[in-house]
């Protein structure tokens, strides 16, 4: 079966052995990984620390265009960041958590997992089963989650439409705001900030 494995680990040196390890060792009588990348959360960003493809799916190795680079991507723009904090504010909210777990959609799943400060390897793999992945990853102590890489790949596509929907709607209320306000609102900021200049000129003038 095709999974999206991510391991998340509570040290981050360790995340980057356990991710050098994986990368010397990408295929097995019982395994194979196309595609992985390193990541760590920091508040609403989600930077990417290392990363490699083989080419199966992408034609280099700077993970663009494959499924893990542009889920990675989807969960680090614009639409991973408001998942991120409607999530974040279900925190103790046993009902809703409960809720995501058994009915959210996988981009939900994860962002519920990446939390501030979290080091996690996400890795595209086709596996005969989990023990051969999962040896890599335990013995760091590290907290292993499988994804159906088609139910990604499918919400990924999804994820796109919505995004640049969000885009689309940005679009329209920052120009319907400028056709409402017109050029009395900019004449009431260019005021204010002027006010402020003055504001600041007096101090320094005592």
């Amino acid at each position: 079966m095709e999974n999206i494995i991510m391991a998340t680990f509570s040290v981050e040196s360790e995340a980057y052995q356990a991710f050098s390890e994986l990368k010397r060792d990408l295929c097995g009588t019982s395994f194979l990984v196309s595609q992985a990348v390193l990541v760590k959360k920091e508040g609403n960003e989600l930077t990417t620390c290392e990363s490699f493809d083989t080419g199966i799916e992408s034609s280099d190795d700077t993970m663009t265009g494959g499924l893990v680079g542009s889920f990675v991507g989807i969960l680090g723009g614009p639409l991973g960041v408001l998942l991120g904090a409607s999530i974040g504010g279900l925190a103790g909210a046993v009902a809703d958590s409960g809720d995501i777990a058994k009915n959210g959609s996988m981009l939900e799943k994860v962002s519920a997992n990446l939390t501030d400060g979290t080091v996690a390897i996400l890795a595209l793999a086709q596996e005969g089963g989990n023990i051969a992945i999962d040896s890599k990853f335990v013995k760091y102590n590290a907290s292993i989650t499988r994804y159906d890489a088609a139910e990604i790949q499918a919400e990924l596509d999804s994820a796109k439409k919505a995004q640049k929907e969000m885009e689309k709607q940005a679009r329209a209320a920052l120009r319907q705001e400028k056709a409402d306000k017109g050029k009395a609102r900019y004449e009431e900021i260019r005021e204010k900030i002027a006010g402020d200049f003055d504001t600041l000129k007096s101090k320094l003038n005592k």
